[in-house]
């Protein structure tokens, strides 16, 4: 999993990399690691969820480096679970109910990087809001019934 050790190794490999013409240190981390390979149940899914809230929570958001390396790895989370966490549910059933949660989870976080490229915010620290709270509506993988809300008034008309 991706845990503080890892998010600060990634950190220094980053800061590295900006700083150094020929060094591809975070790169390197980002593609050659396989960070998530470990995960392989619904309960490890929802425990790095939990990981990233926690180490969004404690770290200094002000700073663009720290906001970097966690929402690539968020977005390396979401493109583990499209592309290979799957093939390690053997339960049908179980398939089915992740695959439709997995791919609404990844798809808020993919519309959220899509809708900050757009804005040229990408990294901001609203965009960083926007993907804390996602992670947070996530950290129970269970499917949620849309919820609508009633007007104070009968019928939602006023007269």
């Amino acid at each position: 999993m991706f845990s503080e050790d890892e998010f600060y190794e990634a950190l220094q490999a980053y800061k590295k990399e900006t700083s150094s013409r020929d060094s591809n240190d975070f790169t390197y981390l980002r593609k050659n690691n396989a960070f998530f390979n470990d995960i392989k149940s619904k309960e490890d899914i929802e425990e790095q969820i939990k990981i990233f809230v926690e180490l969004i929570s404690k770290m200094d958001r002000d700073n663009y480096a720290n906001r970097y390396v966690i929402q690539v790895f968020i977005l390396e989370f979401c493109k583990y679970l499209d592309k290979d966490f799957l093939f390690n549910i053997t339960d049908s059933k179980l398939f089915f109910e992740l695959k439709e949660l997995i791919k609404k989870f990844t798809n808020e976080i993919y519309e959220n990087n899509k809708k900050f490229m757009q804005n040229l915010s990408l990294h901001s620290l609203e965009h960083l809001l926007e993907d804390y709270g996602t992670l947070l509506k996530y950290m129970k993988l269970e499917e949620r019934e849309e919820k609508k809300v009633e007007s104070i008034w009968p019928g939602n008309k006023l007269w």
